[in-house]
């Protein structure tokens, strides 16, 4: 892996480019869309050690309506498996397999684990100056192991010092 991909990078897409349902189950709604990220790359490995889901005022709204204003969700990816397909100067290309941890915050006080959802997410990094990257991904949510909706992001990814999940 080029010395130039090395070391930890942190970016936050705003919002989804493309957004395209895969279900007709008229129970799933779409909450919010990719947050914070930090990817780590050392030797031959890379590693989502943080990314969060950004819930804009309006879905977080959408969200405690749904719950009857009893509780709010949150969610926190954590990378499972990372695939790196190709690495150039120019371009890396990879897919992360992320499980995302959906908590309840009953009452507003007591977080519960609720269920875990798969994301397959692929993405194109390209350097476009020293110590930042033009980051493109593709991301496929997954419920009880099917597809429910495919998105597509882009961010501006710069270097960060390392950091590791919480």
């Amino acid at each position: 892996m080029p010395a130039s991909y090395l070391g930890c990078w942190k970016g936050q897409p705003d919002g989804y480019d493309t957004f395209t349902w895969l279900t007709q189950n008229p129970m799933i709604y779409s909450v919010g869309s990719p947050g914070n990220m930090v990817v780590c790359f050392q030797n031959n490995t890379a590693e989502v050690t943080h990314a969060t889901v950004y819930i804009s005022p309006a879905k977080r709204a959408l969200d405690l309506v749904l719950q009857l204003g009893m509780s709010y969700t949150t969610f926190e990816a954590h990378s499972i498996h990372t695939d790196i397909y190709s690495v150039t100067p120019k371009q890396m290309h990879l897919r992360f397999q992320l499980i995302v941890a959906v908590n309840a915050h009953l009452f507003f006080l007591f977080p519960i684990h609720v269920l875990d959802e798969p994301v397959v997410e692929d993405v194109i990094a390209t350097p476009v100056r020293p110590n930042m990257a033009l980051v493109q991904g593709r991301e496929v949510i997954y419920l009880n192991r099917e597809p429910i909706w495919s998105a597509t992001w882009h961010a501006y990814f710069g270097r960060a010092a390392e950091e590791r999940a919480q």
